[in-house]
C-alpha cells in the first residue's frame, strides 16, 4: 500500500508546486530554480517506486520474508532521503516543511517495530537539527547551465523550531506506538 501512497505523494507535490505557482502568478524565473529539481526528484522517485512494485510482486510470489523485510527498508530509507531532500530545496517560508518528515515515520511504524519506528523519529529529528546548522549553498550543476540555491529552511527556522520538531516526532511515535499496541491486544489489527 505504501508503494502507491507514495506514488501519490509524489503526483500531489507536482500538483501543489504547479497550483502554487498558477495561484501566486509568479513568472517563469521564480518558480524553475526550485520547480526544475522538484519535479526531476518526483520524476525519478516515480521510476524508482516502479522497481518496489515489481520486487513487491516478486517478493509475493516466492513468499520470501527476507525481500520484504529488504523493500521495507529500502523503502522507510528512500522516503527519509526524500524528505530531507525537498526540505534542502524549498525555501520553507512557513516554517511548517518539516512536517514531510511525518511519512516516513508513519511508515516505520507501520512496516516495523515501535522501536524501529522511533530510530527514525530520531534520525528525521537530529537530520533536521543538522540542517538548521548548514549555511545556505548555490548549488551549480551541468557545467553552471542549472543553479539551484539548498539548505535555505535553516535561515528561515529559528533555533528552537528544529528542537520542537524533533521532540514532536518522538512524542508522535510514542503515542502512536502505545494506540496501536492496544488495537493489536483487542485484536483490530
Amino acid at each position: 500500500r505504501f508503494i502507491f501512497v507514495r506514488w501519490f505523494a509524489v503526483f500531489a507535490g507536482i500538483l501543489a508546486l504547479g497550483l502554487v505557482a498558477y495561484f501566486r502568478s509568479l513568472p517563469p524565473q521564480n518558480i524553475l530554480p526550485v520547480a526544475g529539481p522538484l519535479i526531476t526528484i518526483f520524476f525519478l522517485a516515480a521510476i524508482v517506486n516502479v522497481f518496489f512494485l515489481l520486487l513487491f510482486n516478486s517478493a509475493s510470489r516466492r513468499q520470501s520474508y527476507s525481500l520484504f523485510l529488504f523493500l521495507d527498508i529500502i523503502q522507510v530509507g528512500l522516503d527519509l532521503i526524500l524528505a530531507f531532500i525537498v526540505i534542502a530545496i524549498i525555501p520553507d517560508v512557513t516554517g511548517l516543511l518539516p512536517l514531510v518528515l511525518f511519512l516516513p515515520i508513519i511508515e516505520a511504524l507501520f512496516l516495523f517495530t515501535s522501536a524501529t519506528a522511533l530510530l527514525v523519529s530520531i534520525v528525521a529529528g537530529g537530520g533536521l537539527l543538522a540542517l538548521s546548522f548548514v549555511p545556505p549553498l548555490d548549488l551549480s550543476l551541468v557545467s553552471g547551465l542549472v543553479s539551484v540555491e539548498i539548505f535555505q529552511t535553516g535561515t528561515n527556522l529559528n533555533k528552537f523550531e528544529p528542537g520542537i520538531f524533533a521532540g514532536v516526532y518522538i512524542l508522535f511515535v510514542v503515542l502512536l506506538s502505545y494506540l496501536m499496541d492496544i488495537v493489536t491486544e483487542r485484536g483490530l489489527r
